[in-house]
């Protein structure tokens, strides 16, 4: 923004930014190179924060004009990059609104859907102070296609040189939530029709004056070069981006979880797209499968895609941005299910109430709807219950299939976890200050709302379980604003060998 002649000009620049309890990693795809003279030195340390040492220390050299930059840093690939404002993107990355997607397709047509999705996460009428709402976003390089988002090889945290794609969305300590609309883009089918357009009835044939003659299109569709399409990817099956997802969350980050919006297909009887059969035969085959359906909480499944002014576009962004203002105002227990959405889009393809019904009911799909002159997410629904552990039967099918149950169940190992560390090294196992400080926590989650109970002691009770010396565990029964019972959460501390375990089943 240029004030007067140009000699004086605004430029946005990180600031000094508060904590957020919430944060969203998302990967994607991005145009141009990067300006790295907008990384602020606040954001070269957050990026060292993570165990990425190496490359904030490069990227500092860098700007000092002491080494030139490779390519992957030129353009900041493979790098979680913090973000707290739509204008700290813009300043980072100015040629993205401007970039051609290389992958083309009939419907998500050539441009990348992250830097809309990233605008859309900002998107609000009444935002949040800087640096409350955060976003990592991790830079995918397109020519890799899927395997830059989901890398096919195992994960291993401690060696931060090799991780890629996903696996660096593991990384930020307060991240609950990650997102992929370009992995959702690249996945529709790159000759999928939309919606055919009205054919006119072509004027009879008449010889015309030069200055009379008028285009021989008809204005309803665009005539494509042979050479247009240039880059192919051939859509991964839905079971394979599934437990690809799944395997490193469970592994290393069970706190998190995934939105990931379901794939189109041709529906003739329509003559339009409609929600691909193959992508639900594999969700439902993979809710029989032990070894993973109980796990699929992990990933809440959306549908369908949004479009405005004939753009196609994933939810996801919005989705997560309204995830995030809800639980930094409300908490992480509340849902945003209901609430419209902040923009101008409708839903696509549209989907009927009886049809809406049965993918919600049958499948555990988030369904996004248009009604009242709103487009909301009707619920959220999980395609399979919470379970405390990786393919671990639960009694009641139907009792934990909240999305915002998952992201409580989250919150409470991310904080618990930081109590623990703040206590591990200057607490003795008989001072009696730790519980003191667990019931101060579980107090302030029932005066905001998130436990059950008249009084707090009917909420939640912590008991000191016996165990050898210099151990300290609790065990924590509570009882949340949700369809569960109770949580059995065991605290454990040993003074001796520093260690900290945290475990919990459901009842």
């Amino acid at each position: 923004m240029y004030l007067a002649d140009q000699r004086v000009f605004a430029q946005a620049r990180a600031s000094v930014q508060q904590t957020a309890e919430f944060e969203v990693v998302m990967l994607g795809h991005c145009g141009g190179k990067a300006d790295l003279s907008q990384l602020h030195t606040n954001t070269l340390a957050e990026i060292s924060a993570l165990g990425l040492v190496e490359q904030a220390e490069a990227l500092k050299r860098i700007q000092k004009g002491e080494v030139e930059a490779t390519e992957q840093q030129q353009y900041l690939y493979d790098i979680p990059i913090p973000i707290v404002s739509l204008a700290d993107f813009q300043v980072l990355f100015p040629q993205a609104g401007r970039w051609k997607a290389a992958y083309k397709s009939e419907l998500a047509a050539d441009y990348f859907w992250s830097p809309n999705a990233i605008a859309d996460f900002f998107n609000e009428t009444n935002p949040l102070a800087t640096g409350i709402k955060k976003l990592w976003f991790i830079r995918v390089a397109e020519a890799k296609g899927q395997n830059g988002f989901l890398p096919e090889v195992l994960c291993n945290l401690t060696d931060f040189s090799s991780l890629k794609g996903l696996h660096l969305a593991l990384l930020p300590p307060n991240a609950g939530l990650i997102v992929m609309p370009d992995l959702e883009r690249i996945q529709i089918p790159q000759q999928l029709e939309g919606i055919p357009r009205v054919r006119l009835e072509n004027p009879e044939p008449a010889f015309l004056p030069c200055s009379q003659k008028q285009p021989m299109d008809d204005g309803h569709r665009e005539r494509r070069n042979n050479d247009e399409m240039l880059m192919t990817i051939t859509p991964w099956e839905t079971k394979k981006i599934i437990a690809n997802i799944m395997e490193p969350i469970h592994r290393y980050r069970p706190d998190m979880q995934c939105l990931w919006t379901l794939g189109l297909q041709y529906q003739a009887s329509r003559g339009a797209p409609s929600i691909s059969t193959d992508a639900l035969k594999d969700l439902k085959t993979l809710r029989t499968d032990s070894r993973y359906s109980q796990g699929l909480h992990r990933i809440q499944f959306i549908f369908p895609y949004l479009r405005t002014d004939e753009l196609l576009y994933s939810a996801s962004g919005l989705l997560a941005g309204q995830i995030t203002s809800q639980t930094e105002r409300l908490g992480a227990w509340r849902s945003i299910a209901g609430i419209a959405l902040a923009d101008n889009c409708l839903p696509f393809p549209v989907i009927d109430h009886r049809a809406a019904a049965q993918l919600r009911e049958t499948h555990g799909l988030g369904i996004l709807v248009y009604q009242g002159g709103r487009t909301y997410l009707d619920d959220e629904r999980l395609a399979s219950p919470y379970s405390p552990k990786f393919g671990q039967a639960v009694a009641d099918d139907s009792a934990q299939r909240s999305g915002e149950f998952v992201r409580f169940m989250g919150f409470l190992q991310r904080q618990l976890l930081r109590l623990g560390e703040r206590i591990l090294f200057s607490l003795d196992p008989l001072d009696p200050r730790p519980k003191l400080l667990l019931e101060q926590f579980f107090n302030r989650l029932h005066e905001l709302g998130a436990l059950r109970g008249g009084v707090a002691g009917q909420a939640y009770s912590i008991e000191q379980v016996a165990s050898e010396e210099n151990v300290l565990k609790y065990e924590i029964q509570i009882a949340p604003a949700f369809s569960i019972d109770r949580i059995r959460l065991s605290f454990s501390h040993q003074q001796g060998e520093n260690n900290l375990s945290l475990n919990w089943e459901g009842f």
